[in-house]
């Protein structure tokens, strides 16, 4: 957990005041402490926590939370396999958003935490889908790096993106 506080601190930096625990993220922080020690028992004020992000559109704080879930899930020893794949979709997604915006340092953490979760000792989805997701987080980051003006590093991210691509029975669209 101490990862995700890390990953929480960093990004929570530059919050608009009208979002909540806007600038308070030690307040966040030990409410998902709190909530995640007590395992299976908070899942629904977790979940209830995760909507409420969505739906005022502050995907970063949806995407610690969902995160915080899932790890509630893993220790329960629960299949974690579609809630993986839309974690690491939520955080592609919010990175595509924080991209938009500029905050290219920002996109590559959440981009970092969709790698992660998806590495091959870890990941607890198909083969298949695991190259997919690891494929489109590839290509968002040869976006990001696109955008800061490294373009040898975003060549790099494509290629890989494209390589994983090439692993698959059904390529996805281009």
């Amino acid at each position: 957990f101490c990862l995700m506080r890390k990953r929480f601190d960093d990004e929570s930096e530059g919050q608009s005041e009208d979002g909540f625990f806007a600038n308070k993220p030690e307040a966040f922080l030990a409410t998902l402490d709190s909530l995640e020690a007590d395992g299976s028992s908070s899942l629904r004020k977790l979940e209830d926590m995760y909507k409420s992000f969505i739906q005022r559109g502050e995907l970063p704080q949806a995407a610690t939370v969902l995160e915080a879930i899932l790890r509630v899930h893993k220790s329960l020893d629960d299949d974690v396999g579609e809630l993986t794949s839309h974690f690491v979709h939520l955080c592609n997604e919010t990175a595509t958003g924080l991209l938009l915006e500029g905050d290219c340092k920002r996109a590559q953490g959440f981009l970092q935490r969709a790698l992660d979760i998806t590495e091959h000792h870890t990941s607890c989805v198909s083969r298949d889908e695991r190259i997919a997701l690891r494929s489109h987080t590839y290509n968002n980051l040869g976006c990001t790096a696109k955008k800061q003006g490294a373009l040898h590093m975003s060549l790099h991210y494509l290629q890989l993106a494209q390589e994983l691509e090439m692993c698959l029975e059904e390529p996805g669209d281009p």
